[in-house]
This record gives structure tokens, sequence and C-alpha cells, in this order.
């Protein structure tokens, strides 16, 4: 006699419902739950500024730029508690507290571009946004 309720076909029509229902409300809820965009997976202060660093610039923008570039790693070392004193400070200030020796040529391609009017050439930009990506990285992780 026991037996017989596992042999029940009502049993099995309830159970096969139950599951049905409990795989549409599953579904239901992953199509409500806000799906993560590129842009969001991008969010992160490393992966700003790796945006910047590879997109194309024309000879004109470098200026912008790099001032754009210089902006985004300040405030990347602001999020992290680097740049504790909010006043206005210039990039070589700002930079010059973390004592690290590759940011002197990363500051003099910055204030030859920005202050001094120079065009960097295909392989000097590429240099400055390689130290800039590895001074990045040594912040952030």
């Amino acid at each position: 006699m026991e037996l017989d309720i596992v042999y029940n076909p009502g049993l099995w029509l309830l159970l096969n419902i139950a599951v049905a229902a409990a795989i549409l409300t599953i579904r239901r809820r992953m199509r409500r739950a806000p799906q993560a965009s590129p842009e969001s997976l991008e969010a992160g202060p490393y992966w700003r500024l790796e945006r910047l660093l590879r997109s194309e610039v024309p000879p004109e923008r470098q200026r912008e730029y790099l001032k754009e570039c210089m902006v985004t790693i300040i405030s990347i070392m602001a999020d992290k508690g680097m740049v504790s004193d909010l006043r206005p400070m210039t990039v070589r200030e700002v930079f010059s507290r973390l004592g690290r020796e590759e940011v002197e040529a990363i500051i003099q391609r910055y204030e030859e571009v920005r202050f001094g009017g120079r065009i960097l050439s295909t392989e000097e930009l590429e240099d400055f946004r390689s130290k800039l990506r590895a001074l990045a990285r040594s912040v952030i992780f």
C-alpha cells in the first residue's frame, strides 16, 4: 500500500507543474535582472585608463589627450587614497609625492607636449602609454 503513492499519476502531475512553475519563475527573474554591459564591465579604475590609452589620437589632439590621461590617473590615485591633499596641485607635485623613478619620464613627456607644444612621434606616444600603464598597474594593484 505504501508504494501506491509513488505510482499515483496525480502526484506526478503536481510535481511536474511545480517544477515548471519554478523554472518559469527563475527565467522571469533572470530577465528582470540588469544585464552587465561592456561599459559597466570596464568601469573599474584601471579599465577607464586602459580604454583611454587604447584610443587613437591624431597629432593635433595630443595635448588634450595627454591632459585627459593625467587627469584620469590622478583621479585613480585619489580614489586609492594616494592623493590626500585636495588643494589644487600641478601634475608634477602630485607625481613627485609617489617617489618613483619612472614618474620623471612621464612628467617630462607630458610637459613637453602640454606646455612646449611638441608633437610626439608614434614611438614616443607608445612609450608614454606603456610607462603610464605600468605606473597605473603599480598604483592600482
